[in-house]
Formats: C-alpha cells, sequence, structure tokens
C-alpha cells in the first residue's frame, strides 16, 4: 500500500516542492498549510496549474494564539490516516503539546529562534494587565514544546553548525538540503515557451510583459531577485552586497554595452538606495525595477534571462535563489569561497564565481565572446541540481523513513 505522507507548513513554498516531489515519485503526500501563511507562499503562486487543491489542506492552527486556544486533542485530527508527517515551523510544538512526534524536521531557520523564551516578546499590552501575562506565560510554554518537539523528532534534516547547544536531539540528525523547486514542472524550455505566450495556464503580469520586452530588445540581460540589503543590516547574516553586482554591472556598460539590462525586484530595505547607486553610475536607464515577484513569475523572468543571481557578500553555498537559478539552467553569478564549505556536496555546482565589481564586469564582457559557454554551464547547473539535490533527498527519505511508492501521481 501506497504510503501516506502529511507535508506542513510552507514557509518559501519549501513544503509545496516536496510534497509534489515525493508525489512525482508514487508517494500520497498532501500539503496542510498553516493559519498564517503569506499569499506570496500559497501553492498557486508556485504552479502553472490548479491539481494542487485536491492534495492540499487548510489548517485551523499555526500561530501563536491558536497554540493558547486550539484544543490539543483537534490538533492531529487532520493527519488521521496518515503514515508520516514531515514539518517546519511551529509544528515541532504543536505536535508535542499533542502527544505526537515529527517524523522529520526540514527547518527553514526560525524553528532554532522559537525554542528560546525572550520576555517581553509581544509588546503592546500594560505591564499589569492579565492579557500580557497570559500572553507571556503561554508563550513561555510555547518555547518549550517546541524545544521538546524539535527535540524528540525523529529525524532533522539540514547543514552542521545550526542547532542550538541547549537542545538534546533524541533523534537522528542527517546532513542532507532538501530540494525547495518542483524540477519536473519548472523544466527551462517550457517555462521559457509559457513566458512567451498568454494561455489559460498564466496571467500576463506587468512584471513579465516589461521582462519579455526587456529580453527582445536588450542583451545580455541580467536577472537579480536577491533582497536589497547592503548599506546597513540588523542581524549581521543577512548582507547581500547587492552594489558589488551594481557596480560591476556599471563598469560593463560603460565598457561599450549600453544594450545591457540588470533586473531587480523592488524587495528589501535598500531598494531606493540601489535606485540612487545606479542614477550615480549613470546606469539607471539599464536597471529595470519589477514588483516582488511569485515562485512561478521568478522562474518564467529566469527562462528569459542571460543570467541569473545569488549573493556577493556571505559565501552562502545554498538559497532560494541560488537553486531557483540552478533549476531554471541558467548560468549563477555567486560569490562561493570554497574552503569555508568542507561538508559541502562535491563536485560544486558550477557558476561565475564573483568576488568583486571587477569580476562582474569581466564575466559580462567574457559573454559577449562566449556565450555558448555559458549557456553549457547553465545546463550543467541544472544537471548538477537534479543529480545532487533531488536525486539524493528523494532516495534519502524513502529509504529512511520507509515510504512505499505506487504510481507516479
Amino acid at each position: 500500500m501506497t504510503t501516506k505522507v502529511a507535508c506542513v507548513g510552507n514557509m518559501n513554498n519549501n513544503m509545496f516542492a516536496i510534497a509534489r516531489i515525493l508525489r512525482h515519485y508514487g508517494i500520497d503526500a498532501h500539503l496542510f498549510l498553516f493559519n498564517f501563511e503569506f499569499q506570496h507562499f500559497h501553492p498557486a503562486a508556485d504552479t502553472f496549474s490548479t491539481s494542487y487543491e485536491g492534495y492540499t489542506h487548510r489548517l485551523d492552527w499555526g500561530d501563536f494564539a491558536s497554540f493558547l486556544d486550539y484544543p490539543e486533542a483537534l490538533v492531529v485530527r487532520p493527519f488521521k490516516g496518515f503514515d508520516t508527517i514531515i514539518g517546519c515551523g511551529t509544528l515541532p510544538a504543536f505536535l508535542n503539546r499533542a502527544g505526537r512526534a515529527l517524523d522529520l524536521l526540514i527547518p527553514y531557520g526560525s524553528e532554532w529562534d522559537l525554542t528560546r523564551f525572550r520576555f517581553n516578546a509581544f509588546p503592546g499590552h500594560g505591564w499589569r494587565s492579565r492579557r500580557r501575562w497570559h500572553i507571556e506565560r503561554g508563550y513561555h510554554r510555547f518555547t518549550r514544546h517546541q524545544a521538546r518537539g524539535i527535540e524528540g523528532s525523529r529525524y532533522i534534516i539540514g547543514t552542521p553548525g545550526r542547532i542550538p547547544e541547549h537542545l538534546t536531539l533524541k533523534g537522528e540528525f542527517q546532513y542532507v538540503i532538501p530540494p525547495i523547486i518542483d524540477t519536473i514542472e519548472f523544466e527551462p524550455d517550457s517555462v521559457a515557451a509559457r513566458a512567451e505566450v498568454f494561455g489559460d495556464y498564466a496571467t500576463l503580469t506587468t512584471a513579465l510583459a516589461t521582462m519579455r520586452d526587456i529580453r527582445r530588445r536588450k542583451s545580455p540581460v541580467i536577472f537579480h531577485h536577491t533582497r536589497h540589503v547592503w548599506t546597513r543590516c540588523d542581524d549581521g547574516i543577512g548582507w547581500k552586497g547587492n552594489d558589488r553586482l551594481i557596480r560591476g554591472f556599471a563598469k560593463f556598460v560603460h565598457g561599450g554595452h549600453p544594450d545591457a539590462a540588470l533586473v531587480c525586484t523592488e524587495y528589501g530595505p535598500d531598494v531606493q538606495a540601489s535606485k540612487t547607486l545606479a542614477r550615480e553610475l549613470g546606469i539607471a536607464d539599464q536597471m529595470v525595477w519589477l514588483p516582488l515577484l511569485s515562485r512561478r513569475e521568478i522562474m518564467m523572468c529566469l527562462a528569459l534571462a542571460d543570467f541569473g543571481c545569488g549573493e556577493f557578500h556571505f559565501s552562502w553555498f545554498d538559497s532560494g535563489t541560488t537553486q531557483e537559478t540552478l533549476c531554471m539552467g541558467r548560468p549563477l553569478l555567486h560569490f562561493r569561497d570554497d574552503a569555508l564549505h568542507p561538508t559541502a556536496t562535491r563536485p560544486f555546482y558550477p557558476m561565475i564565481n564573483v568576488a568583486c565589481e571587477d569580476d562582474v564586469a569581466d564575466a559580462l564582457a567574457d559573454f559577449t565572446r562566449r556565450p555558448d559557454h555559458y549557456r553549457a554551464m547553465g545546463r550543467a547547473g541544472r544537471e548538477w541540481y537534479l543529480t545532487h539535490r533531488v536525486q539524493p533527498f528523494r532516495d534519502w527519505v524513502t529509504r529512511t523513513l520507509g515510504l512505499r511508492a505506487g504510481a507516479a501521481r
């Protein structure tokens, strides 16, 4: 009998991608959305079809307020008949409170922060009000359940070094990086074809119309949808180094390539700083700004671009933007210090390693001389993603959790 799997939570559209990957393999995977999911992380933003409606369900709980008031017995009711629960976010706390262990935790990052109690985490109520103390006590209880739920998970996957020292895992931690994109739906040639026409499967948004126009008039086209964070960063780890890309692009443009285009999304606290920098560098006409995009819009824009971009400050091995670019088979402009990633999957994915603005300008100039070289690099990047992300994750999760496959879905 085919295993029935619940994939719970959908931050960054991660679980929707995992559910589809498992379904392609013949696993009866269903997606459960928390009651607080962002609209741009709804499945409709990450697909060209409506087939998800048949296996997607919305929970009445998931946020902190529902943790205080939602009956424990009702938490596990939606998962009746499911053999395995995979999840993220606040799920460990809710399941632990209901007496159910999580089979596999696939964290996106905030799970660890939710295990630490912070007094005055919810300002806005009077110090002496009953509601204030009810919230503070409830939050303390939530963080304890979150910690115990994580500790009691059968398996946790991710990168080493992320687990806080105050947690003692009873289950098994594995260095496995999950794919966050459905590579079957987002196949480069088919997505490019969708992006070029107007049909029932996609609405021609203003952003996509702009990208299509840029593709026809400009070359090369660099698509940069990373958050703009380069003048200040409150948490210390969110720096993106966008200015290095912009400065390098400006050198390329002023080196005799006025028809180039750098397409950015209006995303992040330094959007205005980036626009100001572009004007100061004399490339405002070559920079195009799109609004915040859904995943399917991002993938169509990438399909129409010559390059995709990662980040240019810290050497992150994996990120949403790198995975999206690799999946779409586009050459990746990114900064990576290989010496900082001794445990990462080898061989490393192909990319154009840009540590400074001159590297950006040189790579773009080289593209004008050897476009086929970079297109081959993009295709190799997709093959790497299939071979070293999608297949290993699928094989590991089905083998480790004992998932039984039926006919592909």
